[in-house]
C-alpha cells in the first residue's frame, strides 16, 4: 500500500485484509469481524470473539446493518455474499452487549478458530 490515507488504497487495504481474515476463519464472519476490530491475536486469546464491549458492539452493528441493506435488496442471495443464515434481525439484535441474557457470543466462540 503506497498512501494509506488515500481512501481508495485505504478501502482496497481495508477488503484486502477482511478477506484474509474471512479465509482465516472459514468464512466465519462473526470472527472475522472481531479479528478486523480487535486483532487476530484476541480472537485466538479468548477462542472465539473476546469480551471487549467495543468489539462485540461492533461484529453486532455491521451484521445488523448488513442485515438491513440485503433484506432492502431483494436480489441479494445471503450466502452468496458470505453471510451465515443464522445471522437473522433476531440474532443480530441479541449480539447487541447492552441486550439482556446470557452470553450471545457462546455459540460463535465454541466453533473452531483456526
Amino acid at each position: 500500500m503506497g498512501d494509506s490515507f488515500g481512501a481508495e488504497e485505504n478501502l482496497r487495504g481495508g477488503t484486502t485484509y477482511l478477506n484474509s481474515l474471512l479465509t482465516k476463519y472459514r468464512d466465519n464472519l462473526a470472527l472475522a469481524l472481531a479479528a478486523y476490530n480487535a486483532g487476530p491475536a484476541a480472537v485466538a486469546r479468548w477462542h472465539g470473539v473476546p469480551p471487549y464491549r467495543e468489539t462485540r458492539a461492533y461484529v453486532a452493528r455491521v451484521i445488523r446493518e448488513f442485515n438491513a441493506r440485503s433484506q432492502a435488496r431483494p436480489g441479494l442471495d445471503r450466502r452468496e455474499a458470505g453471510v451465515p443464515l443464522a445471522f437473522n434481525s433476531r440474532t443480530a439484535a441479541a449480539l447487541d452487549p447492552a441486550a439482556p441474557g446470557g452470553d450471545p457470543f457462546s455459540l460463535i466462540n465454541k466453533q473452531s478458530t483456526h
